[in-house]
């Protein structure tokens, strides 16, 4: 018989044959072994009955691939001995009793049964040590191996981890391929959400071994249980879940054994998928796509299994979607869809179930007591809100979920998440079925703009109609407008009608439009309905990032309003909607103007009180675009005391202040203040209103973006990237502010050295805001800033001039010539036009925006050192160090008295001014500047940072300069080395150091 250890020369050679005879007390040993380990009833083993090992190996691994329906056949046409067929019975009762994996179960019988064949003790000494990890307790035992805390042992770091072993007896060639196939997949998975791969190796004793990130955390439904988490709660935590599972499918890899055990959640609430085991590649080692099936066995978890995986056929992405469903189906039940084996006749039962019938809608589990009742946070009057809350949405989500054909499904794991988001913020989910009650919300989920816009429409309808019910003074002009609105709101409707659309889609920039033709032909409306609806429709432009028809239709609102209704309420909100119109449109003078009349408005109208608080936080917003930063700071502060003493802490109205003061703050490089209160904004939201929130997504971008001035970039590029998935879910992606979010990476690529991602983030965001805001709005010259400089480091200075100087056009138009965004642009352009070879006209912009920024702000001001700064450095790179030399040393002398000696500002500019001193052959004084850089370096950055070996290489050339030869060669090597151990080789600042050494070494 052929063996079924393995088939080197190596594991061969070690291999003895097996020892003793059936009766010997080393086999009975193991098998009391196997039956302790797992608690196996087997029966009694005499001492003239125990069968050949390997054939019980060769027979159970056979049988234990099939469904429990087809052993006893497959049993019955092989026929093995009375003693082998007893055996293999056995196990496979004690498999099927198993609570784990149908995997894990197989694998630990045939372990057991492999340590018959080995020679010396059943079970071996443990190891201490897995390469640099010391082994500490036992966390686990799987299949192929057991999991162990460790710790790192070699004094690199202090860190602890779940450490994978694959057990004795298990490394056969197909065990260790499956055991190295797991370690291949968690090595290519990097995802919040997903248990990261730290290390792997062969451990002391050969065997191979995975270091994982430790978690500690619970399953997913203990911990939903146990903090009684409602619904919403319970979604938003599952959400994780499908976050992980969709990243995983990203990169090609089906997980086939999700479920609650391998999905744990921190204290913290973050969940953390584990356990990829048994998943697959859908790529094969040269990427190829290829069908993912599995040709001799069956690994899952059956309770969970979906219909192909029982029926052995190939596995998708749909298949996790299916694990996903049973998943939910526990969080918002507490019971599993198709109950639990006890089995192997109950497990039978349980496979008929899952192939043949559907299981009960989770409503009704739950309105009937089904579950546990300790999973739920409900008792007997809130047990039937809990089933109410299921009906409808939820049920037919989940059922889509667990449809028996995987066609059925959802397409994806993002659509699965897509539906759940779009129910957490009331809006129809693709799960439920077309129907006449369902048409309107089949509408909206065709038009994802329109979604929103006709929910805002009938929402204020709504509001509109209750408010004029409640005036019993108006009952005849309540019941006409009344009827006017309807109207309207059905036209609305109509337009999207097969019959009057002619089949075409009806896009929400069509609907609107049409909206506002049907008020201008509709010559009846009462002006209070006439100024409500262009208010309505003005406002979803405006979120749409339609600005100019949202200006022009909000005119004509307020218009209307301050005629009508002075001194109201509402004409104070269309001041407010206006002003933000402008302001979208860049016409800060006006949006200055309406914003003062707003606050007016509101301290007659109620005081000290949150209408007073919204108007100022508006107002400060217009006045920080102005650079107004000092009274935008006082109003905002005032608006945020306002909202906390008539709101409470906790609104999100405070949230709204808190970012907008973080923004101020930002403004004016206070940037740790400001990450502060981004933070504690961010945390409001989220509690408040979820991940998928425009808000959630506004206060992500500005932390993105102050992150990145304090040189996180990797912090930043995961808020970025969050944000860029809100908006694209929510918004679509052609919106202006999807635009934004891909300049903001660009400029983060940029600093990062990644030239090539910056300029096509760059220059995508370009082509989307010509098309959405227009080719005259300040976005515009953002991204054409962003890129213009981009294009400048990749050495193509004609396309940067071109770029930076239509930045220059648009904000002199939008902005003026005085504001300090226009000033940078031209500082920015001088630049691109000295790179560029052409030094008169790059010097003559650079001294035009140094003489504004005099005027702006002051000689003793931010804006003149950054200008005076440029302009050394380009002076400096134009071969000119003795023109430079005043410059800098200027603009480092006003940075010290404003900034003191402790910013990396102040470094740079010391770098800059020594540099220009060795230039110049000002070897003394460059020796000292350069020093002291390096002593301020010290100061400011973390230990370790490479920028203080990048401020030390150039202290080393200075030394050599003035006679310090030996010292200035050993910091010249010390400071390369470290630059190619953080930076690499490869990298701008080492290739530099490189040169330096190799400019004072002899050849």
């Amino acid at each position: 018989m052929p063996s079924r250890l393995g088939s080197t020369a190596c594991r061969e050679s070690r291999r003895p044959a097996l020892c003793g005879g059936p009766g010997s007390p080393r086999i009975r040993s193991a098998w009391d072994w196997m039956s302790r380990r797992r608690g196996w009833k087997t029966r009694a083993m005499g001492t003239g009955d125990l069968p050949d090992v390997e054939a019980v190996i060769e027979l159970f691994e056979a049988v234990s691939e099939l469904s429990p329906t087809q052993r006893a056949a497959h049993l019955d046409r092989v026929a093995p001995e009375p003693a082998i067929r007893r055996e293999v019975e056995s196990l496979l009762a004690a498999l099927d009793r198993s609570d784990e994996g149908v995997l894990e179960r197989r694998l630990d019988a045939q372990a057991a049964l492999r340590l018959l064949a080995e020679e010396g003790p059943v079970s071996g000494g443990p190891i201490a040590c897995a390469g640099p990890w010391r082994l500490l307790d036992e966390l686990g035992r799987g299949g192929m191996g057991t999991v162990h805390l460790a710790e790192r042992a070699d004094g690199a770091y202090t860190q602890r981890a779940a450490v994978k072993l694959i057990k004795r007896g298990m490394d056969s060639d197909t065990i260790v391929g499956r055991f190295l196939r797991e370690r291949q997949i968690l090595a290519q998975l990097e995802h919040p959400n997903i248990a990261r791969l730290l290390d792997g190796g062969v451990a002391e004793d050969g065997r191979p071994y995975f270091a994982m990130e430790y978690v500690e955390g619970v399953p997913i439904t203990e911990f939903a249980n146990a903090h009684r988490l409602g619904i919403d709660e319970r979604l938003r935590l599952f959400a994780q879940v499908c976050e992980a599972v969709s990243h995983a499918h990203r990169a090609l890899v089906v997980h086939r054994d999700l479920k609650a055990s391998n999905t744990l959640v921190t204290p913290g609430g973050q969940v953390k998928l584990l356990d990829f085991g048994i998943a697959k590649l859908l790529a094969d080692e040269d990427g190829a796509a290829t069908e993912l099936t599995r040709l001799g066995g069956r690994p899952l978890t059956v309770a969970s299994a979906a219909p192909e995986q029982l029926r052995g056929e190939p596995i998708t992405t749909a298949t996790d979607v299916y694990a996903l469903g049973v998943l939910l189906y526990r969080l918002l039940t507490g019971c599993s869809p198709f109950g639990e084996a006890t089995d192997a006749s109950s497990l039978a039962e349980l496979e008929r179930e899952i192939l043949d019938t559907d299981p009960a809608r989770p409503s009704r589990i739950v309105a009937a007591g089904g579950g546990d009742d300790a999973a739920l946070p409900v008792d007997a009057r809130s047990r039937q809100r809990w089933a109410k809350r299921l009906r409808g949405d939820l049920d037919s989500v989940v059922s889509k979920a667990l449809a028996k054909e995987p066609r059925r499904r959802y397409r994806s794991v993002e659509a699965l998440l897509d539906d759940l988001e779009r129910h957490l913020a009331g809006l129809p989910v693709s799960a439920v079925p077309d129907g006449m009650l369902y048409r309107t919300g089949k509408l909206l989920s065709r038009h994802r703009y329109a979604a929103t816009a006709l929910a805002v429409v009938l929402a204020l309808v709504v509001g509109f109609v209750w408010t004029l019910a409640l005036q019993r003074s108006r009952i005849a002009q309540e019941a006409a407008e009344s009827e006017q609105v309807k109207e309207f709101v059905l036209g609305l409707f109509e337009l999207s009608d097969p019959d009057v659309s002619k089949g075409r889609e009806i896009t929400a920039r069509e609907l609107l439009g049409r909206g506002a033709e049907r008020l201008d032909q509709e010559v009846d409306l009462q002006p209070e309905v006439r100024a409500e609806m262009l208010g309505v429709i003005g406002d979803v432009h405006l979120k749409l990032g339609l600005f100019d028809e949202a200006s022009q239709l909000l005119e004509r609102s307020l218009h209307l309003r301050r005629t009508g209704s002075p001194g109201s309420r509402e004409l104070l909100e269309s001041i407010r909607s206006l002003a933000r119109a402008r302001y979208e449109q860049a016409d800060f003078e006006a949006a200055e103007a309406l914003g003062r009349e707003a606050v007016g408005l509101a301290e007659r109208i109620e005081g000290e009180g949150p209408l007073l608080a919204r108007s100022l936080d508006d107002l400060s917003v217009t006045l920080r675009a102005r650079r107004s930063l000092e009274e935008a700071e006082q109003l905002v502060r005032r608006a945020l005391d306002l909202r906390r003493a008539h709101l409470g802490e906790d609104h999100p109205e405070v949230a709204t202040s808190e970012l907008n003061l973080g923004v101020v703050l930002y403004l004016g490089e206070r940037y740790e203040e400001a990450e502060a209160l981004y933070r504690a904004a961010l945390e409001k939201r989220l509690a408040l209103q979820g991940e998928l929130h425009l808000e959630v997504a506004d206060v992500r971008n500005r932390l993105g973006i102050v992150l990145r001035l304090q040189d996180r970039y990797e912090e930043a590029r995961t808020q970025y990237e969050r944000v860029l998935s809100i908006y694209r879910r929510l918004l679509g992606d052609e919106h202006p502010l999807i635009a934004t979010v891909l300049a903001n990476l660009g400029f983060l690529e940029e600093l990062r050295g990644d030239l090539v991602a910056a300029r096509g983030h760059l220059e995508r965001a370009v082509t989307m805001h010509r098309g959405t805001v227009g080719a005259t709005h300040p976005e515009l010259a953002n991204s054409l800033e962003n890129l213009a400089r981009t294009l400048a480091e990749l050495g193509e200075h004609q396309q940067a001039t071109t770029a930076a100087r239509e930045a220059l056009q648009i904000r002199s138009e939008s902005l003026g010539p005085m504001h300090p965004l226009t000033t940078r642009i031209m500082r920015n352009l001088g630049t691109f036009l000295v790179r560029a070879g052409e030094l008169d006209e790059g010097f003559a912009l650079q001294r035009r925006s140094i003489e504004i920024e005099r005027e702006i702000g002051g000689s003793e001001s931010v804006l003149h050192v950054l200008g005076s700064r440029g302009f050394g450095r380009d002076l400096l790179r134009a071969g000119r160090p003795a023109e430079a030399i005043p410059v800098l040393r200027e603009a480092l002398e006003i940075g010290e008295r404003i900034q003191g000696g402790d910013s990396q500002l102040f470094v740079r500019m010391q770098v800059d001014l020594a540099r220009a001193l060795l230039d110049a052959g000002e070897t003394q004084e460059a020796e000292s500047v350069a020093r002291s850089a390096f002593e301020s370096s010290q100061r400011i950055f973390e230990p370790g940072d490479w920028r203080i070996a990048d401020v030390e290489n150039l202290w080393g050339t200075a030394l050599v300069s003035v006679g310090e030869r030996q010292v200035g060669l050993e910091r010249l090597r010390r400071s390369l080395q470290e630059l190619e151990q953080e930076l690499g080789a490869d990298s701008e600042p080492a290739r530099l150091a490189r040169q330096r050494l190799a400019a004072v070494t002899p050849p």
